[in-house]
């Protein structure tokens, strides 16, 4: 591999050649580097006419917590995070002649477990179809669904449409179901290069909120009871996620309880707080109005 952004592991191959005439074959066995099989391959070539092939079929591979991950085979998998759990299985083809060459293949998927950048993916299925290995290249409208994404609030009936081209994954959307309502993630254009931000839009209708902040960083802090609908547009980035210009609006009445300790420094017993260095710094005084506000905030109810 001579690109400067890995693409492929590198792997063990033994094969077997005959020749008759003018027209070669080749039986071809790859294992990785740890010996273990990633399938077989067959290729023909007739010298005459300058035309050939390579079949590909990597059989049922299996993915285990203490065995072959989908990041050993290439750094692009690495969004199939480890430990991955499941199976699939990829056959295709590559032809060539004087004239040129072409290529595709099937990636099957029955059923796969494993952490992505969204969270833990479970009961992951379905079926992709390349119309090119070089460069990789999808048909439109490829299908993958997931039995449930365990994000912040455990997205379930997860399905994503998406094409393969130009060196990056384009997502012609998401439709998820969360807290009872409905999640919607805008297309966008997910590149292959490492290191690169892309950007993203998420649409919540009627969305109970409960489940999502009890699973966020917040749960210690913050309660929210609330039915709500709006938009969330994000950055993805090497540092992390940005939102900005986000809203979310209640549909309904709700409760939101935020612990006096979350909003400031002070205890709640109005003990003091410790310094940069170890000295104690007084805790500043309360007025009755700022005393009332963080009771409020305590247990607020809205309709």
């Amino acid at each position: 591999d001579t690109t400067p952004d890995v693409r492929f592991n590198p792997v063990r191959a033994i094969a077997q050649a005959q020749v008759a005439g003018n027209v070669w074959k080749a039986e071809i066995g790859v294992a990785d580097l740890a010996g273990r099989r990633l399938g077989q391959g067959v290729l023909t070539h007739d010298g005459a006419s300058g035309g050939g092939g390579l079949t590909f079929d990597t059989g049922l591979l299996a993915f285990a917590e203490e065995g072959l991950q989908p990041a050993d085979l290439s750094p692009r998998a690495a969004l199939v995070g480890s430990p991955a759990k499941g199976q699939a299985r990829f056959h295709g083809q590559v032809g060539w002649s004087r004239a040129g060459s072409t290529s595709g293949g099937v990636l099957e998927v029955p059923g796969l477990d494993f952490r992505s950048p969204a969270g833990q993916v479970s009961g992951l299925s379905g079926e992709v179809v390349f119309t090119s290995l070089v460069p990789l290249t999808t048909a439109p409208g490829q299908t993958l669904k997931a039995a449930s994404i365990d994000a912040l609030a455990g997205l379930t009936k997860g399905e994503v449409t998406f094409a393969i081209a130009d060196e990056a994954v384009q997502v012609a959307g998401a439709d998820l179901t969360l807290g009872g309502g409905a999640v919607h993630v805008a297309p966008f254009r997910l590149p292959f290069g490492s290191g690169q931000s892309w950007k993203g839009v998420i649409t919540f209708s009627d969305v109970q909120l409960s489940d999502l902040v009890e699973a966020s960083p917040f749960a210690d802090r913050v309660d929210l009871t609330a039915r709500a609908t709006g938009t969330i547009p994000f950055t993805m980035t090497p540092d992390g996620v940005r939102i900005s210009g986000g809203e979310l609006r209640a549909t309904g009445p709700g409760r939101l309880s935020i612990r006096r300790e979350a909003l400031t420094a002070v205890a709640a017993d109005g003990a003091v707080a410790a310094g940069p260095l170890g000295e104690d710094i007084p805790a500043p005084e309360t007025d009755t109005f700022t005393d009332f506000a963080y009771q409020a905030m305590e247990n607020l109810a809205f309709q």
